[in-house]
């Protein structure tokens, strides 16, 4: 459907940075976290079930051995044993569906240092990958980068690979800092390095996992001085809905579940409405298309 580009375009930016965090994790930090195994494709992370309903994990990976990788960022373990019967029910899903065996990886940010990773449940124990990064320390990585800025030796793609996961470190620097320090250097980088954009999507990404949607709000003149943040800000969306305009936030909701973005992506980029709200816009969407 061909709706107005004033609507449409952003949002597109927003789906592609979600598509290069798929690959990202596929190509570059499945290696760096030395989980075994070689990457067929990425899959999709919607599981529909009889309610008509969907469940949506973060991230799905089919691996070349046939099995599939199912990655969860976790900020919180106020939920600890919700949140695992959750992560259950997705790899359910998940192996019914695609008929192979599913192991899930959480990531925990670095506030999280001994979660929980397995219940027991009847007869059965569920137990899950996790990623805990606590020892590595986010001002390790920030001290080295300037000290090399410092220096001017220029920075290489392996410098910034880290900081695209540093919520998931250890360290004082509050989550909300960390990116902006991470957008500040990525800018700083230049355009030398081939795979900017992408990192600019990762850590784009990274941060709507970790980070409330003030604090979001709060970093959005750092994320506009990137390629990807002019075109996510510069629609004049974000501008309309931050002076109150209800009734343009529900149309501009409306709208993109119409274009069909994930409920996930609009709950992040749409401000001004309440979640139940856009719920109920989405399931009545949902309902006209498969009527």
């Amino acid at each position: 459907m061909d709706n107005s580009t004033t609507t449409q375009i952003p949002h597109q930016a927003e789906d592609a940075a979600l598509k290069v965090m798929h690959d990202y994790f596929a190509e570059v930090l499945l290696p760096y976290w030395n989980i075994p195994g070689i990457v067929d494709h990425v899959a999709p992370t919607e599981s529909i079930y009889l309610e008509l309903r969907k469940q949506y994990q973060d991230i799905n990976i089919h691996m070349k051995d046939g099995t599939l990788i199912h990655f969860e960022f976790q900020s919180s373990d106020n939920r600890a044993l919700d949140d695992l019967r959750r992560f259950r029910t997705y790899e359910a899903f998940l192996c019914m569906k695609h008929k192979t065996d599913v192991h899930t990886y959480v990531l925990f940010s670095g506030g999280i240092e001994h979660p929980m990773t397995e219940f027991t449940s009847g007869i059965n124990t569920y137990r899950i990958h996790p990623i805990i990064m606590k020892g590595q320390l986010a001002e390790d990585i920030f001290e080295n980068i300037n000290s090399k800025l410092e220096q001017n030796i220029p920075l290489t793609e392996q410098d910034l690979v880290p900081l695209t996961i540093c919520p998931l470190m250890g360290g004082d620097i509050p989550q909300k800092e960390r990116f902006q320090k991470a957008f500040k250097i990525v800018r700083m980088a230049g355009e030398s390095i081939q795979s900017l954009s992408v990192i600019e999507a990762v850590l784009y990404t990274m941060a709507t996992k970790f980070l409330s949607q003030e604090e979001l709000n709060s970093l959005k003149e750092e994320i506009k001085m990137t390629e990807l943040g002019a075109i996510i800000y510069n629609d004049g969306i974000s501008e309309g809905i931050s002076q109150g305009i209800s009734q343009n936030a529900i149309e501009n909701a409306r709208n993109l579940f119409i274009n069909g973005v994930s409920f996930e992506i609009v709950c992040n980029s749409i401000t001004g409405i309440s979640k139940q709200d856009l719920k109920e816009i989405y399931e009545e969407i949902t309902a006209k298309k498969i009527v």
